[in-house]
């Protein structure tokens, strides 16, 4: 009988697992080769071939995005790099936790914030909840596509993201009053605005949607026709004929994206002089609140009564009380050669210019009771109250309009003021003037490519929205606001 050695076995069971080492090493090669081809080699050679009909390079193409060069040979870094961040972003390009507050997660509102801390709510109010969306500020403003202006970039993806959700905005909220945009030219409603329709209120403002063929009006409390100031005839002044342009009231501004208030003493005075004795032809009473005017009035023949002023038989110059402009008044009386103690001359004199020759040319005048203001010279005459104009507020706040950028037109072209008899009609023009010029992101021959960018603020912050208020005030119903009015036509930007 053959004896076994002990290790018989053990040499056995090496051999049979040395015999299968070279089957299953095979196959654990051939694992490693696929998973490396599948998620190493496969998107480096993507990266360096590119898809020239990929949608992201087509918008790139089309948008003059510059890419910065990769900073490695052969662009291997693309596989895992993001891209480069914006310019403003660059100092922080090494440090990802600055705006990624987690772990390969997206960026935060609150993460945006920690920096962008005045920047204000979409369209000065926070952007509707809407169920199953998630709006973020990473919705729009998109990092990680080249070392530029994120802003200016994001300015050309607002058309694609806007339309997302506003073109079919009824279905998101159906109680929206918010209708449905698409494209500027294709899909856009005419626009809206912003009146004080109750001159009682006058910060009280409706929104009130354009109808095409229909000029809104906003009670203005203003006696100003256009049609008759912009006539090619000219107008009657002390002067002479006078021809009158929409240059003559509105003063652009420094950067000529608006214009300046009307002021009455630099824009209306040299025609519509606030004379009251024709005697005494340098004299005017001030374009100011009733208790002013009465006291210029009252203390004038006052002085006169107690001074024995000699006065002139004769005004210096001719002197032609302007009534409406094309209109001649009668040669007025003097008051100081009627009878009757100072305070009746005064009277007088107010009467005429209340009722007849100046304020009531232009304004809305009714005659009150009395006593006038306590501690006032004119507290003892007549009194009367002036209607307030309240229309010194922009239209259209959040659009994004500039007059530099349409120097080339005539005002005419936009504001149809030559056939305006009526201060209270709104002058801005209707969707369908501004589609003559601009078109939406479809290129159109001759027209102006438009996204929503071009004419939205999709910010505004408090402090931006004081200072549009402070620009554009409210006049007090107390007194004559003249220089802080906006005439409601021309010259106020949209």
């Amino acid at each position: 009988m053959e004896s076994h050695k002990p290790d018989e076995p053990i040499i056995a069971e090496l051999k049979r697992l040395q015999a299968n080492t070279s089957g299953r090493r095979f196959w654990s090669w051939m694992f490693f080769l696929v998973i490396t081809g599948v998620f190493l080699i496969a998107p480096l050679v993507g990266s360096l071939v590119g898809d020239s009909n990929s949608e992201l390079l087509q918008k790139r193409a089309k948008q003059d995005l510059v890419q910065q060069p990769s900073p490695t040979i052969l662009a291997f870094d693309r596989v895992w790099n993001p891209g480069p961040l914006a310019n403003a972003h660059q100092p922080w390009a090494n440090d990802c936790r600055v705006c990624h507050s987690t772990n390969f997660g997206r960026v935060k509102d609150a993460d945006c914030l920690t920096c962008h801390q005045t920047v204000g709510d979409h369209v000065t109010a926070k952007h509707p909840k809407i169920e199953g969306l998630n709006v973020t500020c990473a919705s729009c403003h998109q990092d990680h596509n080249g070392a530029f202006s994120l802003a200016e970039q994001n300015k050309h993806f607002t058309q694609g993201n806007c339309s997302s959700c506003h073109s079919d905005l009824k279905t998101k909220m159906p109680e929206t009053l918010t209708q449905n945009v698409s494209d500027f030219t294709k899909g856009h409603p005419t626009f809206r605005l912003q009146l004080a329709l109750d001159p009682a209120q006058p910060t009280k403002l409706t929104r009130v949607r354009m109808e095409e063929g229909k000029v809104l009006q906003e009670p203005s409390n203003l006696k100003f026709p256009h049609n008759v100031h912009l006539t090619a005839e000219g107008v009657h002044s002390p002067k002479g004929i006078v021809k009158t342009t929409c240059a003559s009231c509105h003063e652009p501004t420094l950067d000529k994206v608006g214009f300046k208030p009307v002021q009455f003493e630099k824009n209306c005075q040299s025609c519509h002089a606030l004379k009251f004795e024709p005697t005494v032809s340098n004299r005017e009473v001030p374009h100011g609140p009733v208790d002013a005017v009465l006291s210029t009035l009252r203390e004038f023949y006052s002085y006169t009564k107690l001074n024995g002023l000699p006065m002139q038989t004769q005004p210096l110059t001719p002197l032609i009380k302007i009534g409406r402009p094309g209109e001649r008044e009668p040669s007025a009386v003097s008051f100081t050669r009627r009878s009757g103690d100072d305070r009746a001359q005064a009277s007088a004199a107010a009467t005429e210019l209340f009722e007849k020759t100046s304020c009531a040319i232009c304004h809305e005048v009714q005659r009150v009771a009395g006593p006038g203001k306590p501690g006032t010279s004119g507290k003892d005459l007549p009194q009367w109250s002036i209607a307030p104009t309240p229309v010194a507020h922009t239209w259209m706040p959040q659009a994004n309009f500039s007059h530099a950028a349409h120097l080339m037109q005539e005002c005419s072209s936009c504001h149809e003021a030559k056939n305006s008899k009526k201060s209270a009609e709104v002058l801005m023009p209707a969707i369908s003037g501004c589609k003559d010029c601009h078109a939406g992101t479809v290129p159109v021959a001759q027209r102006v490519s438009s996204d929503c960018g071009v004419c939205h603020n999709f910010h505004m912050n408090p402090d931006q929205q004081a200072v549009q208020k402070k620009s554009h005030p409210i006049p007090k119903q107390s007194s004559i606001q003249s220089s802080s009015y906006l005439f409601s036509s021309i010259g106020k930007s949209k």
